[in-house]
């Protein structure tokens, strides 16, 4: 589990945007830090100082989370690093200031950047919700990427002391589709020749059928998964994700990005939510707010959609049978067929071609290797052991699940 400390307020325009919704039907509506940091220790306080420790700092996440006055994100920090020793953020890094550097600095704040390029083109989806000219696309783009200099050369030796800048880069039609990887790619580079080598990228879920052309097909992401894992593995520095995790869950099992962990969208079991008035919310890329409407978290994990897609023939929309059902579970409820929660993931194709390209690489490079059992893998999911439908041993440690894929740790 990782704990979000959430301001809905956003200065950014991404039509795409999973909050968008929340914004546009509730307005601005403020709030209430003593509520926030009451639920934050609360939560905290479920954990003993040496369990907290070993896992994910709280990330202050947004919106915008550089939108908090600076004596409020100060408080909030102080108060996360209090409880674990470290800090996360996660920005679009326009409002970063000398202040916010200084804070990061003292309170060993790991920054991750949304950013999808180092060109308008590349980085349209994060401003195209209004009336930009590229030129001014350009200038924000710019300013971000001068930020994460900034904020790489504001702590030199950071990454010794288990801080890192980071980016995580939304995979669109304006820089995943074919013709558009090269530049993707070259983008990425750049950033690795800044220091920044820890990168989420995250296929874009587009909610309003309006905006759909942003959206790439299940081959197109598909075509992108595959080129980025080969140049993830050629470098072991390159900290790419999800390319790292499908590594991993091939050779060793155990925990991964909240993508492949059968997720409860009433109770994500990655995001825990603090929302502004201190309640207690999900995920809101789950496709939990699709109405506008913030949802609260359940009070105990349901296991109703992955018994289901266990259950359900692959041409009606559901998993039996499928070979990679232990490395995924499905994959985010958000991105269900349909924008249907209950369904499998629209990208499961996509997710096919991945698990696939990098299992044929690994036997390619170690012809002997022994890799892991996906069924083995299942087992953690309470009654869905097997696409057959036989029973698990019930939920993982959920504090064991690797923090949401909107924050990229290195």
């Amino acid at each position: 589990m990782s704990l979000h400390v959430k301001i809905m307020d956003c200065q950014s325009g991404c039509r795409s945007c999973y909050e968008r919704r929340i914004r546009k039907t509730q307005g601005k509506v403020g709030y209430n830090l003593e509520a926030m940091l009451e639920t934050l220790r609360r939560e905290a306080e479920k954990e003993t100082p040496e369990n907290r420790r070993k896992h994910s700092a709280p990330c202050v996440h947004g919106g915008e989370p550089l939108m908090f006055p600076p004596a409020d994100l100060r408080t909030i920090l102080k108060t996360i690093y209090d409880l674990y020793g470290r800090t996360s953020i996660q920005t679009n890094g326009i409002l970063l200031s000398d202040e916010h550097l200084a804070m990061f600095r003292e309170f060993k704040t790991s920054v991750g950047v949304s950013i999808d390029g180092d060109t308008a083109a590349l980085n349209w989806g994060r401003w195209n919700d209004g009336d930009l000219s590229t030129g001014r696309v350009q200038e924000l783009t710019d300013r971000t990427l001068g930020n994460m200099e900034r904020a790489r050369a504001a702590c030199p030796t950071c990454g010794a002391a288990g801080l890192n800048v980071s980016a995580i880069v939304v995979l669109r039609r304006y820089n995943a589709a074919e013709d558009k990887l090269d530049a993707l790619v070259k983008f990425l580079l750049r950033l690795e020749k800044m220091g920044i080598r820890s990168v989420r990228t995250n296929e874009v879920i587009v909610f309003e059928d309006r905006f759909k052309d942003e959206e790439l097909t299940e081959e197109e992401l598909g075509r992108a998964f595959i080129r980025l894992a080969d140049l993830c593995i050629k470098d072991a520095g390159r900290q790419w994700n999800p390319y790292r995790d499908v590594v991993k869950l091939w050779t060793e099992g155990g925990d991964a990005t909240c993508v492949f962990n059968a997720c409860d969208v009433w109770r994500s079991g990655a995001e825990t939510a603090i929302m502004e008035d201190g309640s207690i919310g999900v995920c809101l890329k789950g496709g939990a707010a699709l109405d506008g409407i913030q949802a609260l978290a359940a009070d105990t994990t349901g296991v109703e959609r992955v018994r289901a897609l266990a259950a359900i023939p692959q041409v009606l929309g559901g998993c039996q049978g499928c070979e990679f059902w232990g490395l995924c579970g499905g994959g985010c409820p958000g991105s269900g067929i349909g924008n249907d929660w209950r369904s499998r993931t629209r990208f499961c194709v996509a997710y096919k071609t991945l698990f696939q390209h990098i299992r044929s690489r690994l036997k390619g490079l170690m012809p002997g290797i022994a890799l892991k059992d996906p069924t083995e893998r299942a087992k953690r999911w309470a009654g869905a052991a097997t696409t057959g439908g036989a029973h698990g041993n019930g939920h993982g440690d959920e504090h064991g699940d690797k923090p949401h894929g909107d924050h990229q740790d290195g």
